[in-house]
């Protein structure tokens, strides 16, 4: 499958970002500027979402498979990966697989364990349920559509998120990403836990946890450091999961410091 991307710089130095469940490239685009300045940087589309192709296969073994081909195919060499949410355990479990290709990982927001019985599976189980009920047919313009959308969940970040991946053709607004399948997949995304599989990680790693997040917690401490032996985890202060979008200097001065 061929990904769609974008690339900022044209240092020898490549970073690779990956975006996480119901995200797409264009939500890192202010990172990989900054981060251009010293590096060239590439953010892809996973598989079902943005502008890359749709499958009726998602899990973790085809975004491995489709990050490989995407490092292959476009020649880059000796990658620092950085991955949000899913994208994070796609650059862990990546890794696992080819241990000779990144240079570094930088995992933001995420731990290599099952997610399936957290109470962030609600929150995901909430957001796809709305999406399949929300009739794009009903509206003619964006911003009734937006109105829409915020009266009904209360959050302007959570309502521009969902935004990002509606797209308009011609007259009628549709999914950017595939949502019937994610929807079929979603309790495999989830409960993927690849620590039973991975151990002595010895690859340098950065983990950046979100203090008003739970998606890592203190008790997961001690599970990174057995897995990735070569790891520090640092916390940015009052943000949550969405660090990417709250945080942006303090982010990137993490990235650029590791």
């Amino acid at each position: 499958m061929e990904l769609f991307f974008r690339k900022y710089g044209t240092s020898k130095q490549n970073v690779i970002i990956l975006h996480g469940l119901y995200g797409s490239s264009d939500n890192w685009v202010s990172i990989a500027k900054i981060l251009s300045k010293h590096f060239s940087v590439f953010i892809p589309d996973q598989r079902n979402h943005g502008q890359s192709p749709k499958s009726n296969e998602f899990n973790y073994t085809v975004l491995i498979n489709d990050l490989n081909n995407f490092i292959n195919k476009n020649k880059i060499t000796n990658p620092i990966i950085i991955g949000h949410s899913m994208g994070g355990k796609v650059a862990m479990y990546f890794n696992y697989s080819y241990p000779d290709i990144a240079k570094k990982l930088i995992i933001i927001d995420i731990a290599p364990k099952d997610y399936s019985n957290d109470k962030n599976n609600e929150f995901h189980k909430k957001i796809i349920s709305f999406m399949l009920r929300l009739n794009l047919n009903d509206f003619n313009n964006r911003k009734d559509l937006s109105m829409f959308i915020f009266d009904k969940i209360k959050d302007k970040r959570l309502t521009h998120f969902i935004l990002k991946n509606i797209k308009r053709d011609r007259n009628n607004f549709s999914w950017k990403i595939n949502i019937d399948v994610i929807n079929s997949e979603l309790q495999n995304i989830l409960s993927e836990d690849y620590n039973k599989k991975i151990k002595n990680i010895l690859t340098p790693t950065l983990f950046i946890k979100a203090d008003k997040s739970d998606y890592i917690k203190t008790s997961d401490f001690s599970l990174i450091k057995n897995i990735f032996t070569n790891s520090n985890i640092i916390t940015i202060n009052d943000t949550s999961h969405w660090i990417h979008s709250e945080k942006p200097d303090e982010l990137c001065n993490l990235i650029l410091n590791f």
